[in-house]
């Protein structure tokens, strides 16, 4: 936000914002990233994982190459999912292949 616009509401004159607050206007932006470093750093100490990617995402070098995300398990089919592909391949292969009304649709 501009110094004129920081000025106005907090209801200060423009040249006594800036002799007051010459150090925050100038750092502002470091400081605020600095307290959101820390503030990450201390969830990560506190067994936050979240906030340990995040840390390290941001502190990584500009240009370096992210890294690679963990592989996955599968993601396991509900209740419903699996019953619902179970009861396609039921029939398949035995005698009561022929009864098999997805079946019957194809030919």
């Amino acid at each position: 936000m501009a110094p004129e616009k920081i000025a106005a509401v907090l209801g200060f004159d423009l040249e006594k914002l800036k002799a007051v607050f010459a150090h925050e206007l100038e750092h502002g932006r470091e400081i605020v990233r600095a307290e959101v470093l820390l503030r990450f750093d201390a969830a990560g100490d506190g067994g936050s994982v979240p906030a340990n990617r995040s840390l390290e995402s941001i502190s990584a070098a500009p240009g370096a190459p992210a890294a690679p995300p963990e592989q996955r398990a599968p993601s396991r089919l509900g209740k419903k999912a699996a019953a619902q592909l179970g009861s396609k391949s039921a029939f398949s292969n035995t005698i009561w292949d022929d009864f098999n009304p997805d079946r019957q649709k194809e030919n």
